[in-house]
């Protein structure tokens, strides 16, 4: 939408108006998506310690099946 900005009241009246409808629009519109990207992250550093511990778990399976096998 093209704008002429300074055309007396009726100009400012519709920039006043867009401005409005840009802010409550910005509150609704990224106020979720904000919630979403802490939930995200939340998951993916809940995901990050699990597949640490996985992987410190196969680690120390790995290491105990070695020294099964030397000793053998």
């Amino acid at each position: 939408m093209h704008m002429v900005m300074g055309q007396g009241p009726a100009g400012e009246g519709v920039n006043a108006h867009t401005a409005s409808v840009l802010r409550r629009s910005r509150r609704t519109k990224y106020q979720p998506l904000r919630e979403n990207t802490q939930r995200v992250i939340a998951v993916q550093m809940a995901n990050t310690s699990i597949w640490h511990g996985c992987i410190q778990r196969l680690g120390s399976e790995i290491a105990q099946s070695e020294e099964v096998h030397e000793r053998t």
